[in-house]
Formats: structure tokens, C-alpha cells, sequence
């Protein structure tokens, strides 16, 4: 029978970046071994890093469990195939190597009768009946989490494809500037809600194959082609201001504050504002600032508060509302606050 002694040695094998089912160790195997069992195994994990022989001693320190008591739980793993138990082959009779295996699966679990078993008696079955329902849950949400990404992938190829494409189409037009417009696509796309197909179809579908094509004529082919086709969120029109702030972009929230056509000055700006490292939500409101404040778009105006909170760190819009109602005592400034 195996029992460790004083002269003990042990070495641990584990495979190189070895993936343990935590769910199953703790939910199908703690009841089987016990807390001590699983905290000895993940430490027998651990010392597969030492690559070494070391004595049972450190094992016993680690563990703070006596050698009786540790040798039972090896035993106790052993017959539960999560580690397997070997003399060296040396005349010392002391030396051990404990190979690491893998928890089993739910499914696999399941069909170990033997396993099933024990666990069911110990568990009740009406527990057991949970512990199957919680890896069910848990296989089906990860098969999903697995179609999602699989789409998801599959729509970055395909956009990397499209972008490809029409960064080659802009590289070979006759665009000026055509570093800068390549280097806005991403925020352009973004900021509309459009693919790198549409935008390609946009530029270059309309009139830009004329000679010398400016960023203003392009971003507002861009822009009309959005207000023409995008029908903004009905529930939008129902909104607060405060709230309307909130949940629209800023594309969608100027378009519907001022309620006319915008300039291809302001909306190249506008490209510029979105690529501003602060909340949308802040923007709509120095935007709305601006409008009650000047009367009218100002870009200078808004581009200085926007960079002004963000060198601030203020990046909440609770706060940044504190912020613009205590800076700047304007006649209008309650409208600003009012919710």
C-alpha cells in the first residue's frame, strides 16, 4: 500500500500550459476528495514548476497536513484518476514521480457510473439534479459564446477585407489629403454606423472622380448620404434633452438640436470631435453649451471645453454638467442643467 515516510521524495509532471476545469473539480470532485483534496492537487500543480525531487516535507508545510493525511488524499486522487502515482526505478524505494491529469468533463463524468454514483449519495439527487442543470446552462451558454465570436470573426474578415479595399481605391484616386482621409475611415464608419462597402460606395459611386476632391466635399457626400438614408430612432423624439444627450450620438443629436443641414465645416469637424477620447454623452453636452451659449455652432468654442474636461480627467457626465454649471456663469446656463 502507498504511504509516504520521512525519507520520502516526490517529483510532479504536468503537461506545459495544462487546462483544469475548475468548474468540474469543485462542482463533481470536491464532494468525492474534499476541500483538502482539491487544495492538495492544485498544490501538486503548482510544484510541477520545481522540476525537481524534493522532499514530502515541503508537501506537508504546504498543506500544513500530516504524512498519514496526505498520503490518503493521494490514494484519494489516484483512485479518482486526477493524478497518477509512480516509484522511480532506482534502489531508493522512497522516490515518487505524480503525474497530473485533467479533471473529466461533465459528460464524461456522467458516464463513469461508479463516479456518478458516490457523488449522487453524496450529494442527494436533488442536488446532483442542480449541480447537472448548472453545466448544462453553462455548455449551452458557452456554445453560444461560441457562434458569437465565430460571427463576430468572420465579420471582422470581412470588413478588413472591405477597408482594404477601399483604402487601395483612395490610394489610386485622385484625392487630396489622402493620408488624412484614410487615417478618419475608422471614426468616419463609426461615427455613422456605416461599413467600410457603403463608405466605398458612397466615395466613390458620386461625383469624386473629378480631379482634386477636397475632405469637405467628401465628408459631406458622406453626411447626405446619411441624412438621406438614416432614419433616426423614433423613440428619440420622445426624449428629454438630458436623456436625448445621453443615448444619441453626436451626429444624431446635432442633426436633431438645430434641425437643418449642416455645413461641411461643421461636419468635419464633428469627425474630429467624435475622435476625442470622452463619452459621447459630454460632447452632446458642450455641444448643446455652445448652442445656448453662442447661439450657433462655434467650433473653437466647444473643441476647447471638450479638451479642457478631458485634461481635467472629468469624464462622467454628472460631473461634467457640475463642471460647466459652475465655470461658466452664463445667462442660459440653467437650461443646460434643467432635467
Amino acid at each position: 500500500m502507498f504511504a509516504l515516510t520521512k525519507k520520502s521524495k516526490y517529483r510532479v509532471i504536468c503537461e506545459s500550459n495544462i487546462n483544469i476545469d475548475q468548474k468540474s473539480l469543485l462542482m463533481l470532485y470536491q464532494p468525492l476528495i474534499g476541500a483538502s483534496g482539491v487544495a492538495i492537487y492544485m498544490t501538486l500543480i503548482f510544484e510541477a514548476d520545481l522540476n525537481k525531487s524534493i522532499g514530502c516535507y515541503r508537501l506537508c508545510a504546504l498543506t500544513q497536513k500530516n504524512l498519514l493525511k496526505i498520503s490518503n488524499y493521494l490514494i484519494k486522487l489516484n483512485n479518482l484518476n486526477l493524478i497518477d502515482i509512480y516509484q522511480q526505478e532506482s534502489s531508493n524505494q522512497d522516490q515518487f514521480i505524480i503525474k497530473i491529469n485533467k479533471p473529466l468533463s461533465f459528460q464524461k463524468f456522467n458516464k463513469n457510473l461508479t463516479m456518478k454514483e458516490d457523488l449522487i449519495k453524496r450529494l442527494n439527487i436533488n442536488n446532483f439534479k442542480i449541480v447537472k442543470k448548472q453545466f448544462d446552462d453553462f455548455e449551452t451558454n458557452d456554445f453560444t459564446n461560441f457562434k458569437i465570436i465565430k460571427k463576430l470573426n468572420n465579420f471582422n474578415a470581412k470588413n478588413e477585407n472591405q477597408k482594404t479595399k477601399l483604402i487601395n481605391n483612395i490610394k489610386k484616386s485622385d484625392i487630396v489629403e489622402k493620408t488624412k482621409l484614410i487615417f478618419q475611415l475608422e471614426t468616419i464608419a463609426n461615427l455613422y454606423k456605416f461599413s467600410y462597402d457603403i463608405l466605398n460606395n458612397i466615395i466613390f459611386t458620386h461625383d469624386c472622380q473629378a480631379k482634386e476632391i477636397e475632405e469637405k466635399k467628401i465628408n459631406i457626400l458622406i453626411y447626405n448620404y446619411w441624412t438621406k438614408n438614416n432614419k433616426i430612432n423614433a423613440q428619440f423624439h420622445s426624449l428629454d434633452k438630458m436623456t436625448l444627450m445621453r443615448s444619441a450620438s453626436i451626429i444624431e443629436f446635432l442633426n436633431m438640436r438645430i434641425k437643418k443641414t449642416l455645413t461641411p465645416n461643421q461636419v468635419t469637424f464633428l469627425i474630429n470631435l467624435y475622435a476625442l477620447n470622452i463619452d459621447s454623452a459630454i460632447k452632446n453636452l458642450v455641444i448643446d453649451y455652445s448652442l445656448i451659449k453662442n447661439k450657433r455652432i462655434v467650433n473653437s468654442y466647444i473643441d476647447k471645453i471638450v479638451k479642457t474636461l478631458i485634461t481635467l480627467k472629468i469624464e462622467d457626465f454628472d460631473d461634467a454638467v457640475i463642471y460647466l454649471k459652475n465655470a461658466f456663469n452664463a445667462k442660459n446656463n440653467s437650461e443646460i442643467i434643467k432635467v
